[in-house]
């Protein structure tokens, strides 16, 4: 959806970021998204258009016979249009106020808080409604055929009878179930969440496992690390939580390395990946102690990796290097879930994003584990953003004091 109107002084803003993406969708026909550009880019061949071009024209909207022809009182403030306008937003049960441009109109029409299935077909009846209002134009000036209003409103509905079937998105409420009933589209329920239980398993004896993950907020941006080292019985052997540009030094000879971001494993798959230019010596350091090192992967989604999560957060308030010889506090409550195998849900599926922070993490827990004389299986890195923190802290673990 379209980002809420913000004033007339938000034009520009609006057209140069947000204005495509409200109008281009897989689902519309493209020669109404198109028509929606030319309007609002001012390039369609009305009569105040022609007249800049330098011909001679003697301009009337001969929809109204009142008013001289622009694209702004062609679509807008000519009264044919203006009560299409209210007929449309009256079977949606809205209403429209009073705009002073096109693009300020189309924002106002963007800026409904329906449901998806309901937005994205009032998205598609208001490009509808142009290719009508500019149709009816050209056959009345080419045709002389006058646009029979009640006919008008009757092949708009009928479009959206048979066009709601193809529009994606659910409904949200009864409210918008009976609109969505009254247009003759079948409302579609959301489709249930898929749940999927998500274990902490220790490593086997005598490995160690060390679970990591990486935290930006922002870009720029803090942004920092941290890891939760446990044994094979699953006790707390110790954390630590610091800076990215830290690099640490500790290391291990065997290394097993689980991460909940599937494009940081591909990474080390791949033989073509290339990181940021200010990572790409660490990143070919890192893969040359890969290869002299006993070294596995493997994936864990981000709601099996708590702890880890929690001690990276910690790691944005400090400033050096942070070791933890017994649990801090905030740590207490995932620490005892995955001793006491309790597992934890996932909702739904969020996709991971290779980032600056996610592979030099991972640099650095590989590179420490070159020069380490103890053993360590697991470990765990992904460099995630604090906007899918809320959703892991209230749906995805089970809390245990």
């Amino acid at each position: 959806m379209c980002r809420p109107c913000l004033g007339a002084g938000m034009g520009r803003h609006f057209i140069l970021r947000d204005w495509a993406s409200t109008i281009w969708h897989p689902f519309i026909p493209p020669r109404y998204s198109f028509l929606a550009w030319r309007i609002l880019f001012d390039r369609l061949p009305t009569d105040d258009r022609l007249k800049r071009g330098g011909i001679p024209v003697v301009s009337i909207c001969q929809l109204c016979n009142s008013s001289a022809e622009s694209a702004l009182h062609l679509f807008l403030h000519c009264p044919f249009s203006q009560h299409l306008w209210g007929w449309l937003a009256t079977q949606f049960g809205t209403s429209f106020p009073a705009y002073g441009s096109l693009l300020e109109f189309w924002v106002g029409f963007c800026h409904k808080g329906f449901s998806p299935q309901l937005y994205n077909l009032w998205l598609a009846a208001g490009l509808l409604t142009f290719m009508e209002i500019w149709k009816a134009r050209n056959r009345l000036r080419f045709d002389n055929r006058s646009p029979i209003f009640s006919t008008l409103c009757c092949s708009i509905m009928a479009w959206i009878r048979q066009f709601g079937s193809f529009v994606p998105g659910y409904y949200k409420g009864v409210l918008d179930s009976r609109l969505l009933s009254s247009l003759g589209v079948c409302p579609k329920p959301r489709k249930a969440p898929k749940i999927q239980r998500v274990l902490w398993h220790p490593p086997l004896f005598p490995w160690v496992k060390v679970n990591t993950d990486g935290l930006a907020k922002g870009n720029p941006g803090p942004a920092a690390c941290g890891g939760v080292f446990c044994d094979a019985s699953g006790v707390y052997l110790g954390s630590f939580c610091q800076p990215l540009e830290v690099a640490f030094t500790r290391g291990w000879t065997t290394l097993w390395l689980e991460s909940d971001s599937i494009s940081v494993l591909a990474c080390l798959s791949s033989n073509s990946f290339s990181p940021p230019w200010d990572l790409r010596v660490r990143w070919q350091n890192c893969l040359k102690n890969i290869q002299q090192m006993q070294f596995r992967r493997t994936h864990i989604f981000r709601e099996g990796n708590a702890a880890a999560d929690k001690m990276a957060n910690l790691g944005v308030s400090k400033h050096s290097f942070t070791w933890y010889p017994s649990p801090p506090a905030e740590l207490h409550r995932y620490l005892q879930a995955d001793f006491l195998g309790l597992p934890n849900y996932r909702f739904t599926g969020i996709q991971s994003t290779i980032d600056p922070g996610g592979v030099l993490l991972m640099c650095s827990v590989i590179a420490s584990c070159r020069f380490n004389r103890f053993s360590l299986t697991e470990g765990v890195c992904d460099a995630d953003f604090e906007s899918v923190r809320g959703i892991k802290e209230k749906l995805c673990y089970i809390s245990y004091n």
